[in-house]
């Protein structure tokens, strides 16, 4: 967030955004998290509810509101947060809403299994390979996950470099045409 020419990182209150939980979720989640946050806020002006107070980390700490979203609100709602509730906040009923939903959904970080499955002996022949949820991945990237547009994204945008493109690449990673996506730093 920019506020008065200064650039303030925000953490938004009510997500739990514990270390156990970030290093729980896939590289493929966490993009599909910072993919959300990035539809909801980007190019767009926020009001930040907050008594001004910073997180260990010097965030300002608060509720971020768009013209037509509660943020901290979508993104439990959506799965990619757990609600934090500790704290006597102050939607935290709506939050807890949200975080059930998702659950019942089984989306986001509910659809993470949670115990491992007990395997049983069997004569048949059952295949070793599975493939991951696609997460609305874009079939001009078979290798990797990009999600269909909007928004726009840039090689800055994602992690992945030098990855295989195929028409009609809607966010324009292979600019020069050779099947070959964000080839230069």
């Amino acid at each position: 967030m920019i506020t008065d020419g200064e650039y303030k990182t925000i953490r938004y209150l009510g997500l739990d955004s514990s270390t156990d939980i970030e290093s729980s979720l896939t590289s493929q989640a966490q993009l599909a998290a910072l993919l959300k946050n990035q539809e909801l806020v980007s190019g767009r002006e926020i009001m930040v509810l907050s008594d001004n107070s910073l997180d260990n980390n010097g965030s300002l700490c608060g509720y971020v509101f768009t013209t037509d979203s509660f943020v901290n609100l979508e993104m439990i709602n959506s799965g990619f947060f757990m609600a934090n509730l500790s704290d006597g906040l102050l939607y935290s009923s709506l939050f807890r809403e949200a975080e059930n939903l998702a659950k019942k959904s089984q989306i986001g970080i509910w659809a993470i299994p949670t115990t491992t499955p007990t395997l049983h002996p069997t004569n048949t022949l059952i295949p070793t390979t599975t493939s991951a949820p696609a997460l609305n991945c874009h079939p001009s990237y078979p290798d990797v996950c990009i999600p269909y547009p909007p928004p726009d994204l840039n090689c800055p945008d994602i992690p992945y470099r030098r990855f295989r493109v195929l028409p009609p690449d809607p966010h324009g990673f292979d600019g020069d045409h050779d099947g070959i996506g964000c080839e230069s730093n």
